[in-house]
């Protein structure tokens, strides 16, 4: 830990001169109703950015407080501490920050790694390498480690190694865009998890019209289990108040198993989204589930509303409720909140 304490204070004294340092925050209050109980909660979010000529160093912390009728539980987490170097070669993350597979069907979370991206000819070409276990458990992506103790203010999450690297061509051939991707990952726990796997990815996105846009992916899981992981979508982006209307498919076969997600389901969905004035977002889903491990079905539907009241204020409001096809009861979901920025 000194270490790293020695290494960022180097790099802020090196950067800091030639820096203009911009910080800011926000504070978010809601509330959620499910299942008949009313859950509020908070969150406090600090960040701060230093630019500087080759890069930034970006960092970002939150407390999130849950209140219950027997008390607070408060949760702390590092979301962002980020060095981007712009570098002749290559540009480069390095650290703690947000980071998917092209399809965000393996891996998609915060974590702690570095990933370089470069060009080459038509091409082009990125890698990461990350790491899980630093993360903090009740919020990772994976889960708590095994042996973390879940009353602990910051258990450490599970571990796993995750290698990354694809090759795309962007804006190929009328628009589209090819990738094909290769991630492996290593189970560190000391009791296997997940296990050791790979995942291959083929996948193409573009126009169908100047307003119809298409994505489609394949990725297979190799391993202990072999699986497949496809989901495909079309989108028509209209020109009435920013308004969009899709339509998407997604099948995860029942021995498939990501490192932040799971097969066993066929799903299909309808969504639309509406800006009725400027600062006012409205968006509807309609999904059909059909869990395959247990045979169920479920359609569920969502509608939410976002309201920017001024540049640093807004609020929002969510619905949704999931109805059983064969056998259970129904279930609604409410959240409402707003968000103050500074």
């Amino acid at each position: 830990m000194k270490k790293v304490i020695l290494i960022l204070a180097a790099v802020l004294m090196i950067v800091l001169p030639a820096a203009a340092f911009d910080f800011g925050g926000s504070i978010d209050g809601s509330a959620s109703i499910a299942n008949e109980e009313l859950s509020p909660s908070f969150k406090v979010t600090g960040w701060a950015k230093i630019p500087f000529e080759s890069g930034a160093l970006s960092t970002e912390a939150y407390y999130k407080g849950d209140i219950y009728e027997d008390g607070l539980e408060g949760t702390f987490d590092v979301s962002l501490l980020k060095l981007s170097l712009n570098l002749p070669v290559a540009s480069l993350n390095i650290g703690r920050y947000s980071f998917s597979d092209v399809t965000s069907s393996v891996f998609s979370m915060t974590s702690d790694g570095i990933n370089a991206s470069m060009s080459a000819g038509l091409a082009k070409i990125g890698a990461y390498v990350g790491y899980t276990g630093l993360l903090s458990g009740k919020t990772s992506g994976v889960g708590a480690a095994a042996d973390a103790d879940p009353e602990d203010f910051y258990p450490l999450g599970a571990k796993y190694m995750v290698f990354l690297a694809n090759v795309a061509l962007p804006n190929f051939m009328g628009g589209n865009t090819f990738t094909v991707e290769g991630i492996g990952s290593i189970d560190m726990n000391d009791t296997a998890i997940k296990g050791n796997a790979f995942y291959g990815t083929v996948s193409a996105a573009g126009p169908v019209t100047t307003t119809i846009y298409y994505s489609a992916s394949a990725t297979g899981s190799f391993g202990d289990k072999t699986g497949l992981y496809a989901k495909g979508s079309l989108t028509d982006y209209l020109p009435f108040k920013s308004m969009s209307v899709g339509v998407s498919a997604t099948y995860g076969s029942d021995e498939f198993q990501g490192i932040t997600c799971s097969g066993g389901f066929f799903k299909g969905g309808l969504s639309a989204t509406i800006k009725p004035i400027s600062s006012l977002l409205c968006m509807v889903s309609a999904d059909i589930n059909n869990n395959t491990l247990s045979d169920t079905t479920d359609a569920s539907w969502n509608a939410m509303a976002k309201w920017q009241i001024m540049t640093d204020l807004s609020a929002n409001l969510s619905l949704g409720q999931t109805i059983p096809m064969s056998e259970g009861d129904s279930s609604f979901n409410a959240s409402f909140g707003a968000t103050l920025s500074f």
